[in-house]
């Protein structure tokens, strides 16, 4: 009759002990391979980046500046268009950050524009948002010239005057036909009440026009300015 070893009869009563020996007695052969997966080195994988916080402001009827966040230092381009396709789309701006801003140009006013993000962190994990959408505003009103002169007028030159309806700048462009040909240098002063000197008029006719680069090639009036000429006084004999 074969003997049953000691320690078996000790545990035989005990079955749950038995088998947690027994696993323990496989680990410290195997090593415990596969059981338990290292939270250091460098086999982990780097953190996931994802957007957060996408929002448009600053809207205008050109432009409009969009900004998200992300949970990891990333790169930043958006893609817009007035589909959901989107089909344009900003250049990407490689700078690593989490706080992402990006300004759109060239837009149409009043018009809807669909938009998302998108960032890829150092590891080249790439994130984009859902869509978004922003309307930019109607354009501004050009602003309204009224009351041109010319004054001042001397075989040397004239002032030209004019005003307008909302602060603007000021510039004339004039010449001896009505293809102008040469204006003055652009005053960058936003007023509304306008003065200009013309040097160039020597002894010739100018014509001028008044405009704004706000309201480019408008025209509100067109002066014709004739220098005053000297008067001939007959010789006497």
């Amino acid at each position: 009759m074969n003997k049953i070893p000691a320690f078996a009869l000790r545990l035989g009563n005990h079955p749950f002990t038995l088998v947690v020996l027994l696993l323990g007695l496989m680990c410290w052969v195997t090593g415990c391979a596969g059981t338990i997966q290292s939270s250091g080195g460098n086999n982990n994988p780097p953190p996931a980046i994802f957007i957060t916080a996408v929002t448009s402001s600053v809207i205008a009827s050109d432009t409009a500046t969009i900004s998200w966040m992300t949970n990891v230092a990333g790169n930043s381009q958006v893609e817009y268009g007035t589909t959901a396709s989107y089909g344009n789309s900003t250049a990407l701006n490689s700078s690593m950050m989490t706080a992402h801003t990006v300004v759109l140009s060239g837009l149409s006013a009043s018009t809807t524009y669909h938009y998302r993000v998108k960032s890829a962190d150092a590891s080249n994990n790439q994130a984009a948002s859902n869509d978004f959408t922003f309307t930019t505003t109607a354009a501004a009103a050009p602003p309204v010239i009224s009351a041109v002169a010319a004054g001042g007028i001397t075989s040397s030159g004239a002032t030209i005057t004019w005003t307008t309806n909302v602060a603007a700048n000021s510039q004339v462009e004039y010449g001896t036909t009505a293809g102008y040909g040469q204006s003055s240098p652009l005053n960058s002063s936003m007023v509304t009440s306008h003065t200009v000197a013309l040097p160039d008029c020597l002894h010739r006719p100018c014509i001028t026009i008044v405009s704004s680069p706000r309201m480019p090639r408008i025209i509100k009036r067109r002066a014709m300015i004739s220098p005053s000429r000297p008067r001939l006084q007959p010789r006497r004999r």
